[in-house]
């Protein structure tokens, strides 16, 4: 079983992987604006691994940091996985920031 490694320079990219592997997504955000990172995906192919969690770059107040999200593949098929960041209370996103990456499972 590997580990993937993404960022947002992976974005549009077709990810490979096996059954079993691990899927590391790193993502700059700073909830002290409001701004979350939210993921879909197949839940038939791909699943969380753990919650999400995030991590401060410093110990100033209102600093950023980074979010970690880890999903592991779990049956063979492609999909997405899509990456919006948003602050959940607005109805009309006002960043562009959303992320996709297409990952292949085989078995």
């Amino acid at each position: 079983m590997g580990t993937w490694q993404l960022s947002k320079d992976d974005f549009g990219r077709t990810i490979s992987v096996k059954k079993g592997d691990d899927l590391v997504i790193t993502l700059a955000e700073n909830p002290t604006t409001g701004f979350r990172w939210s993921i879909e995906f197949s839940k038939d192919i791909l699943q969380l691994a753990e919650a999400p969690t995030y991590t401060p770059a410093g110990a100033g107040i209102g600093g950023g940091g980074g979010k970690v999200i880890k999903v592991v593949a779990r049956d063979a098929g492609e999909c997405d996985i899509k990456l919006k960041q948003s602050r959940p209370w607005e109805k009309q996103p006002i960043t562009d920031d959303d992320i996709k990456f297409h990952v292949e499972v085989s078995a």
